[in-house]
């Protein structure tokens, strides 16, 4: 075997694998991730273990159905339900709007309304509990890549700061010592095992999801946010197999998503 074989033995494996890892650094999933990783490095450090317990990744399953919450933080001051959105470009929406708006220059996205979204996971999370969901705080946090640039409620925060100072102001007690403990139980009893196996289970929960229960068709020239990982989908044309001239909506990452919603 000649030394230049070596090489390329060696060689192709290594870049072929720094292909793939640069892909997936770019990817939603993992921008995502590393958004939320960030953010809970920073509630950890500004709000005490003595008196505060902060829940990442929280998946919960309920008749047969599955939620994924990003962040939960819990004391007696109360239980904040956060969840996290590291999207870019001008970000318009309100409270009511089904989904909002994501521009970048003269181009328009749409995305499910995250308020709407979060207001889900905490009436997942309240009927677990027991609790009354008005004892809950739903929380949508987005980062500083984005521009918010409508008005909207308070409990819509961007950069981590406004989130502390949103947390802070909540100084009257909402829950007893036993009660934050009972919840905590609960949380660690109930979440469903952190790990690959639980996400895949989500994925494939919310595409079914999504497969039975047909997605309303957009507004015209307006393109829906893939209901697999919320970014901008594509329109398409099927080529071959079963879709050949059939017209659809694709989620613009293909191939890293595969997803596809019917034009009705």
């Amino acid at each position: 075997m000649s030394w230049l074989t070596v090489v390329y033995l060696i060689l192709i494996p290594i870049l072929v694998g720094m292909f793939f890892f640069n892909r997936w650094l770019d990817s939603n999933h993992f921008q995502g991730w590393l958004f939320e990783w960030m953010v809970a490095r920073r509630l950890a450090k500004r709000f005490p273990s003595t008196e505060w317990t902060l829940f990442r990744d929280i998946t919960l399953e309920k008749a047969g159905k599955t939620s994924q919450l990003d962040l939960v933080l819990l004391s007696k001051r109360g239980l904040f339900v956060i969840e996290c959105k590291n999207y870019s470009g001008w970000i318009f929406g309100t409270a009511d709007q089904r989904r909002w708006t994501q521009t970048f220059f003269r181009k328009k996205f749409y995305f499910q309304n995250p308020l709407i979204q979060n207001d889900k996971h905490v009436q997942v999370l309240a009927e677990i509990l027991e609790l009354a969901p008005e004892r809950l705080t739903s929380i949508v946090l987005f980062s500083r890549r984005s521009s918010i640039r409508t008005e909207l409620p308070g409990t819509v925060c961007q950069g981590v700061d406004p989130l502390v100072e949103f947390v802070e102001g909540h100084r009257d007690a909402v829950f007893t010592a036993v009660e934050v403990s009972g919840i905590r139980h609960q949380l660690e009893q109930k979440r469903l095992k952190t790990g690959r196996a639980t996400n895949r289970q989500h994925r494939k929960n919310v595409a079914s999801r999504n497969t039975l229960q047909p997605t309303p068709p957009p507004p015209t020239g307006a393109e829906p946010a893939c209901p697999k990982c919320s970014t901008p989908m594509v329109k398409r044309l099927g080529k071959s197999g079963a879709l050949a001239g059939t017209s659809f909506w694709g989620c613009s990452t293909y191939p890293k998503c595969r997803q596809r919603v019917p034009i009705s």
